[in-house]
């Protein structure tokens, strides 16, 4: 039996960010798949059962509240914001949106483990 490594989908195109988090995580049992692409991302989440989804404002294509708002659609996965918009007003749309918490950048990776 033992433990399930818990899955997180990252919906981020930075692509340094999505390194340093898939290996810090890793040490704490947790598996994270990163998408730089929302489209690719989203797919991801009809496909595969992830636990989180950590997603970024700022994409390509396709706009973090626009990803966040289909997401919350579809699912009631909790979603994390991580972006570099710390401003009052991203942060209230993004709660209007459904998303769960707010991890304003820079942070550091253990804030996430909290």
């Amino acid at each position: 039996m033992g433990d399930r490594m818990t899955k997180i989908l990252f919906i981020e195109d930075d692509l340094e960010m999505q390194e340093l988090l898939k290996d810090y995580l890793l040490h704490y049992d947790f598996h994270l798949t990163a998408f730089a692409n929302p489209l690719e991302g989203m797919a991801q989440l009809k496909i595969n059962h992830y636990d989180l989804v950590l997603l970024d404002l700022m994409l390509p294509i396709l706009d973090g509240f626009e990803v966040c708002k289909k997401i919350r659609q579809e699912s009631n996965i909790p979603i994390i914001i991580s972006s570099a918009r710390g401003n009052l007003g991203d942060k209230v749309l993004a709660f209007e949106y459904g998303a769960d918490d707010y991890l304003a950048k820079p942070y550091e990776p253990k804030e996430l483990l909290i």
